[in-house]
């Protein structure tokens, strides 16, 4: 990996780690079912444990826990749920005298008003929804610049051009009721969950994402962070395809995996199994950059995540022409433990990346409090809302 993104990821991992142990609830959606993992986070012992994990097939499934989270989060497929964080800049009519508060909350709900005439379309399109369809879960201040200097509150400053860094996620409105029965449990987020990995190691511009019969390429940079482009790569073809060659049922599959992964395959399937991956990575790689070439980018760092049965290989790297995202290995390094109880054998750190990066997700953050207080008075005049 490279020195910058492990600095910047070390970074990151200091300012979240901090504080007293937080219990999760995460509800994540997975090929139109719900992986639910209970798990808490200690920052001062720096200890990051996974206690249960189950799979449900609907929201209504979800069972009232004996002891409730301090955060519930909803970790929504691509389809239903679309996060975007984006800069907006509004230009004072007063520049040359300090930033009143009244000024400042006029000068916040024009950022809102151009946030949501650039976002709200992308984000109805996204979904496919119509735009009185469209909710908004939530939307946050993430850094101030006033004429491009970090600031934390404007008011008593002066300056011409003030910029807010905004992130928000929109939801089709159907999603709502679904997910407002849950708010006397404590705290709810929801997210797009592939936003949240495209976030969640930062120094790379882009991550790949098979997600549902596709992939998704997300896109992070400074002035934006969104989804880039959706291709038709199928990661469960894959899978298919080589149960198809081995003419093998879906349960004698999972077991030749077990052993494939051992190293306890006789070599021709060996070969078989990776010559049908080593293909299928290439093309994917194939789409990929060809789609970040039209971008203009040169020598992109592309970041990589794939769900499904096979163990990261460091071999895989060169095949895909980027890294392999490894957030567990991240936190390691940086002394995390990672704990497993025994009620979350279906958890495998490799696999689940997603849950890593929904528990290291930064949902809130306390210095621009009162601009988001301002903010979400004015988005409750604006956009239906959980």
């Amino acid at each position: 990996m490279p020195k910058t993104m492990i600095r910047k990821t070390r970074n990151f991992l200091n300012r979240i780690f901090k504080g007293k142990e937080e219990r999760y609830l995460i509800v994540e959606e997975r090929n139109g079912r719900y992986a639910l993992t209970r798990a808490t986070l200690d920052g001062e012992h720096k200890r990051v444990a996974i206690i249960e994990r189950k799979t449900v097939a609907k929201l209504n499934d979800v069972r009232r826990l004996w002891r409730e989270p301090t955060r519930l989060i909803f970790a929504l497929s691509g389809s239903k749920a679309a996060t975007v964080e984006g800069l907006v800049a509004v230009e004072r009519s007063a520049a040359g005298t300090e930033i009143s508060e009244a000024e400042l909350e006029e000068l916040v709900s024009k950022g809102l008003w151009g946030f949501l005439n650039r976002y709200r379309p992308w984000a109805w399109k996204k979904l496919g929804v119509a735009d009185v369809d469209l909710a908004m879960s939530d939307i946050q201040v993430r850094e101030v610049l006033l004429d491009g200097r970090k600031i934390f509150n404007p008011a008593g400053f002066d300056g011409r051009m003030l910029s807010f860094r905004l992130r928000a996620t929109f939801v089709a409105r159907s999603v709502v009721p679904l997910i407002a029965r849950f708010r006397s449990w404590g705290p709810i987020s929801v997210v797009e969950s592939g936003s949240v990995l495209a976030a969640s190691s930062e120094g790379g511009e882009w991550l790949v994402l098979p997600e549902g019969g596709t992939t998704l390429i997300y896109r992070s940079r400074k002035e934006e962070s969104a989804l880039f482009k959706e291709i038709p790569w199928d990661a469960g073809a894959v899978v298919r395809a080589i149960r198809s060659d081995l003419l093998l049922d879906e349960e004698t599959f999972a077991a030749l995996i077990e052993r494939y992964e051992a190293g306890m395959v006789s070599e021709r399937i060996r070969r078989l199994i990776d010559a049908s991956l080593h293909r299928s990575l290439e093309s994917l790689a194939g789409s990929v950059h060809a789609a970040i070439a039209r971008t203009g980018a040169k020598r992109p760092l592309v970041r990589y995540h794939l769900n499904w049965p096979f163990r990261p290989q460091v071999a895989w790297k060169d095949r895909l022409r980027g890294e392999l995202l490894r957030l567990d290995e991240e936190i390691e390094r940086e002394n995390f433990l990672l704990e497993i109880g025994e009620k979350a054998a279906g958890f495998s750190a490799w696999r689940d990346q997603s849950v890593i990066a929904l528990i290291l997700y930064s949902y809130e953050s306390p210095k621009y409090g009162y601009l988001n207080r301002v903010l979400r008075r004015r988005m409750h005049w604006l956009i239906p809302n959980l």
